[in-house]
């Protein structure tokens, strides 16, 4: 559900830091600054070597980076993006979300949060003023520079959510801090961001086989398939690259760009199920 997930696709080469807006369908929620790093440029918004460190990206070449604490200064940075699709109420959503350490950095914070809500803008260089219903255990400091440390949760939508929000949302008193080196300052890299519905609220019919991985095979095929289905499928950024009722298993693989696509599918009961599947030429 989230469009450009590893943060792969953008309009122009980040030249310099503070340049969220070169990414596509992500954006920076407030006045603060948001950096995206990316191997296209050879300097210091790079990837992996850049001026908060060196990290390789979890996924492609390029990731994302926050300031989420620096003593004596309340600005903190956050990266939003709008779903593909608004939550459901009541359904069961699980997060995951890539964090590393910048290695150049001497804090080490467990004050990393998620909030989903149905706006999100605030003319602040600080705190954004919204609760977010996600966050990481405080006693989860997240200091690991070499590799990239996984934060999982489940979250139960209440509805109407469209966008996720990613950042720390306490104050400075209130952030978990721990000294990791000389430099006061906590920022981190961001990559691989997903949300998806957790399996155990939308398990389709034991006759209704939708695969998750296809190589090699020409089709998309759904096993046990009823007739007058709708389907539409998505890609890594949202777009829509297929769609059609009463689909006829004719949806051609390989004419699309190996990597994770989206799904919706609604039988003619009435029932839809979303998904990802992943399709390998």
């Amino acid at each position: 559900m989230i469009s450009n997930y590893s943060f792969e696709f953008f309009y122009s080469c980040p030249t310099s830091t503070g340049q969220l807006y070169q990414i596509q369908n992500w954006f920076n929620p407030s006045l603060a600054s948001p950096d995206y790093l990316n191997a296209c440029n050879g300097t210091f918004t790079s990837v992996p070597t850049n001026q908060f460190g060196s990290q390789f990206a979890k996924t492609g070449v390029a990731y994302t980076g926050i300031g989420i604490y620096a003593p004596n200064a309340t600005v903190k940075e956050y990266i939003s993006n709008k779903l593909i699709q608004s939550l459901d109420s009541g359904k069961k959503y699980c997060i995951n979300i890539y964090f590393s350490l910048a290695d150049l950095m001497g804090i080490a914070s467990s004050s990393l949060c998620v909030l989903f809500s149905d706006s999100i803008s605030e003319p602040t260089l600080g705190v954004l003023s919204h609760t977010p219903q996600l966050c990481n255990d405080v006693n989860n400091v997240i200091s690991d520079t070499a590799t990239w440390t996984l934060l999982s949760w489940q979250y139960i939508a209440q509805g109407g959510e469209k966008f996720i929000t990613i950042g720390n949302f306490f104050d400075d008193f209130n952030t978990v801090i721990d000294s990791v080196g000389p430099w006061p300052e906590a920022y981190y890299f961001i990559d691989d961001v997903s949300v998806y519905l957790s399996e155990d609220t939308v398990k389709p019919p034991q006759n209704l086989l939708i695969p998750t991985y296809i190589k090699n095979e020409e089709y998309f095929y759904i096993t046990g398939l009823p007739a007058n289905s709708n389907l539409q499928v998505y890609n890594a950024i949202g777009q829509l690259v297929f769609k059609e009722n009463n689909y006829t298993q004719k949806l051609n693989t390989q004419q699309l760009s190996t990597g994770i696509y989206f799904y919706n599918l609604q039988l003619p009961s009435g029932e839809a199920y979303r998904g990802k599947v992943y399709f390998e030429r």
